[in-house]
């Protein structure tokens, strides 16, 4: 279909996923050296990952940051405890085009620099 856009001439059909590695509809398993949102730091289904996400679920899946939630805030605490005290404001959004333009925001508004520096042929976000 011209609606479609695959990556490779005979893209994988990928069924399941477990720690580093991907399956795909005929068994067959794969080092998922890609990875994609939080898989590259904990891998596909960690047992203490789908834990928390499963008792997070019986109280409330998802709301926007336009509404405060207790969680988000302790868990800004949490991090920002780790952190070195110069680095004590906890910004959270949702993606990397996200991460980027705050990224980029506040390193304008603290430099006055509006200049970029870019990797060519990388993705760096569709939104500035």
């Amino acid at each position: 279909s011209p609606a479609i856009f695959h990556y490779y001439k005979k893209p994988l059909m990928i069924t399941e996923g477990k720690m580093q590695y991907l399956y795909d509809e005929h068994g067959r398993r794969y080092l998922d050296a890609f990875g994609g949102i939080v898989t590259v730091s904990v891998g596909h289904c960690h047992p203490e990952v789908v834990k928390a996400v499963n008792k997070q679920n019986e109280t409330i899946q998802h709301t926007t940051t336009i509404y405060l939630n207790d969680q988000v805030a302790e868990f800004a605490s949490e991090l920002a405890a780790k952190l070195p005290p110069s680095l004590s404001t906890i910004y959270f959004v949702n993606s990397g085009s996200e991460a980027n333009d705050l990224a980029i925001l506040m390193s304008r508004l603290y430099t006055n620099n509006f200049d970029v520096l870019a990797l060519r042929n990388a993705y760096h976000g569709m939104s500035l």
